[in-house]
């Protein structure tokens, strides 16, 4: 089981530690990029000596050893007390040269995770590459990858230049979406690196990466995207960019330019809720501003090795940091609920741990759509709520939220009854459910209960 926090002495038995975000390669693969990706894509050094792959010019991604040492990986696993890594394949991906290229270097990398899930079944999981600029190819290999134990989709932010969101791209996701399956949209070098010279101090790993990562995942909140796709699940690396940050001026723009409401009813903010994001965030702030965006229940450690600034011990130690209930969902239990893993892939250990997600989460609600949380809202929040002067013992199983959350929420829940509650949470139903009326005082509900540090999220977590 995974480690934890060595300095936490006060902290409970460790749940499994499950790593969705972390990479391999195949020097097959390479050499196919080296040959067909250019002039577009080139190997060159870089300062320190180790060669990087550049698009235009501009570096963004270093091959490093670690990268085709599946030995290595395990020996590294059990060094930082990860129990399972779904491994994928990282950037430029195999979004380059012909048709036939394309879906031979997905094959190379496919066939290649296929066999390191054979050798260590039960440490190994894996997300497929796609020729996503090939339809029908891209569909064949999808079919094929699910069939040798793929457990989800590898994406990258854009595919040659276009959005996810191209009607180019319908079909795949719909195929993905058929299949409920998680999608990891990881980025790369975003359009544009050459304008914007980030060249200069490999700009693409610091700045590059969460710009692309953001524009892809607004693009998707603003085209409706998670109207048409429900059942799959989309998980946003690196903390989802800079969307946490950006999620009320995003909700702002919304509210005031128009051309910002014509594809989705429902504000950016809600839409985050139905989102997963990764752990891989270099600061105990950033990743509580993650979790206050997306939910606890919708954010799931990730490590993002083996690449040079990977970092598998701090982003664990920082997950560790979590209060209980959400240190737990977000070391494993959150991606034991999403992922479709095969039942008994895992030891013992690991299928205890995630009991109770499986007989418990999945039972209630693991396929619920928005909708179908919209009407749960309904019946457990705003009708009870307009029966004034009544306690609502059922909204515990809302409030519990604050318990999970932190520990000023968790302040502020012990020192409230369920009733103190109703205002904020009839004004958050209200807000949630697209009520006009009294906008400006559900408004003001709501930002009342987000600055109590009260998390009424949307994320999976009722149960009956």
């Amino acid at each position: 089981m995974g480690a934890g926090d060595p300095h936490r002495r006060d902290q409970a038995p460790m749940s499994a530690v499950i790593d969705v975000h972390t990479h391999m390669l195949n020097h097959a693969w390479l050499a196919l990029l080296e040959k067909h990706g250019r002039p577009r894509y080139t190997l060159k050094a870089v300062t320190g000596g180790l060669r990087a792959i550049h698009l235009d010019g501009a570096p963004f991604m270093t091959p490093v050893p670690e990268m085709f040492d599946w030995e290595l990986r395990i020996r590294n696993m059990n060094r930082v007390g990860i129990d399972v890594s779904v491994v994928s394949l990282t950037c430029p991906n195999v979004y380059w040269g012909s048709a036939a290229v394309s879906l031979k270097a997905a094959q190379v990398m496919n066939e290649e995770m296929a066999r390191a899930r054979k050798s260590w079944p039960d440490r190994i999981q894996w997300l497929c590459s796609l020729p996503w600029q090939h339809e029908k190819a891209a569909l064949a290999e999808l079919k094929r990858s699910l069939k040798t134990g793929a457990c989800g989709v590898m994406v990258l932010a854009n595919i040659g230049g276009k959005a996810l969101t191209d009607p180019a791209f319908a079909k795949i996701w719909q195929a993905i979406d058929d299949a409920k399956l998680p999608v990891l949209i990881h980025p790369t070098a975003p359009p544009g690196v050459k304008e914007m010279e980030m060249a200069h101090f490999q700009l693409v790993a610091s700045i590059g990466f969460t710009t692309d990562t953001t524009l892809a995942v607004a693009r998707m909140i603003y085209d409706g995207f998670f109207d048409r796709f429900q059942q799959l699940k989309i998980i946003a690396s690196h903390g989802g960019g800079t969307l946490p940050y950006l999620i009320g001026r995003m909700d702002q723009c919304y509210e005031h330019i128009p051309a910002c409401r014509t594809r989705t009813a429902e504000k950016p903010s809600l839409h985050a809720r139905r989102i997963y994001a990764d752990a891989v965030v270099f600061t105990d702030e950033a990743l509580a501003m993650a979790v206050n965006v997306f939910g606890s229940g919708n954010v799931l450690y990730g490590s993002d090795y083996p690449h040079t600034i990977g970092d598998p011990i701090g982003c664990l130690a920082r997950v560790d940091r979590l209060p209980d209930g959400a240190r737990d969902r977000v070391r494993g239990q959150n991606a034991l609920r999403i992922f479709d893993f095969p039942r008994g892939a895992f030891g013992a250990a690991l299928e205890k741990a995630g009991a109770m997600q499986l007989a418990g989460l999945r039972r209630v609600e693991h396929r619920l759509n928005f909708a179908a949380k919209k009407r749960l809202i309904v019946r457990v929040v705003y009708e009870p709520a307009q029966r004034s002067g009544k306690r609502l013992d059922q909204l515990q199983v809302v409030l519990q939220a604050a318990d999970e959350e932190g520990a000023r929420g968790s302040r502020v829940a012990r020192q409230r009854s369920v009733a103190d509650e109703i205002p904020a949470l009839a004004a958050f139903a209200g807000a949630v459910l697209g009520c006009r009326a009294g906008g400006q005082q559900q408004r003001q509900g709501k930002d009342r209960a987000s600055h109590a540090g009260v998390d009424y999220s949307l994320s999976p977590r009722v149960q009956k």
